[in-house]
């Protein structure tokens, strides 16, 4: 079994920290939503809305920038919005303008292990998943 992929040292804390927020995120959703959602995807959709508006007011140091839903074109060159072939993921961790770790908050069933390699390969650093199971949706 491979080992998952590792936060470089001087960054683990912003990791940890938005780890806390697509937790935090899927449970707001679950105790704070206006009724019940008509289906997972509505759920992970709205989590996932919940963690976006997190990310993007969060400037943890100088150098380092936090970017909420970056999407990848075929050539790993970064776009602001999905065009039919990009692949995206929900959290870009960059120094120095260098991607360093990616983040993407699962409700249910991750990406398979090709998903998870041509996401490496387009963004050129470790994806990590967060996946969160979600009872009842």
């Amino acid at each position: 079994m491979k080992e998952p992929p590792q936060i470089p040292g001087r960054f683990r804390l912003i990791g940890e920290t938005i780890l806390d927020w697509a937790i935090k995120a899927v449970t707001d959703t679950m105790l704070f939503a206006d009724g019940p959602s008509k289906n997972k995807g509505a759920f992970g959709t709205a989590a996932h809305q919940e963690l976006k508006h997190k990310v993007q007011s969060y400037k943890p140091l100088p150098g380092v920038e936090v970017v909420a839903e970056p999407y990848f074109d075929g050539n790993g060159i970064e776009e602001k919005a999905d065009s039919k072939g990009d692949l995206g993921v929900d959290v870009v961790v960059k120094y120095n303008k260098k991607n360093i770790v990616a983040f993407d908050l699962k409700i249910g069933k991750g990406y398979s292990k090709k998903g998870v390699a041509d996401r490496v390969k387009r963004i050129g650093t470790d994806v990590i998943q967060i996946r969160i199971k979600v009872s009842g949706k």
